[in-house]
């Protein structure tokens, strides 16, 4: 009906009330409020070879805990502050990742023995591209 408004020599035909209503569903609508981010699974990529990228990884964990998000601190190997590996970690795990200063080099470098070739930039794309 609005194209139909700006076109020359065409008549608008009035508002059929069969499809022009105010009916929503309830709960399906992307118009009917945001939802809060609470109860959403965060990841925050880091490594344990870099002293800055771990306090760095500790601090959002907390912050992003005391908002109600389930967080996952993913490294090389397990210990105290991560409690995910990268060898285990997929990007289905989380509905949102950023990685944490200091980790960089896994990401460009890639190998290690501790996960598959390329792992943590694997995830780093699905979690992107999902």
């Amino acid at each position: 009906m609005r194209v139909a408004q700006v076109l020359v020599d065409v008549t608008v035909p009035p508002p059929n009330p069969t499809y022009y209503n105010n009916n929503v569903t309830c709960g399906l609508s992307v118009f009917s409020g945001v939802p809060t981010i609470v109860g959403l699974n965060f990841g925050i990529l880091a490594s344990v070879y870099s002293q800055e990228s771990m306090t760095q990884a500790a601090a959002l964990a907390k912050q992003f805990s005391e908002l109600g998000l389930f967080v996952n601190v993913v490294g090389e190997t397990l210990m105290p502050g991560v409690n995910l590996t990268y060898s285990a970690a997929d990007a289905v795990d989380f509905d949102g990742v950023v990685i944490a200063s200091g980790a960089e080099n896994i990401f460009l470098n890639g190998t290690s023995p501790l996960y598959p070739l390329g792992r943590p930039l694997e995830i780093l794309k699905n979690a992107y591209q999902w």
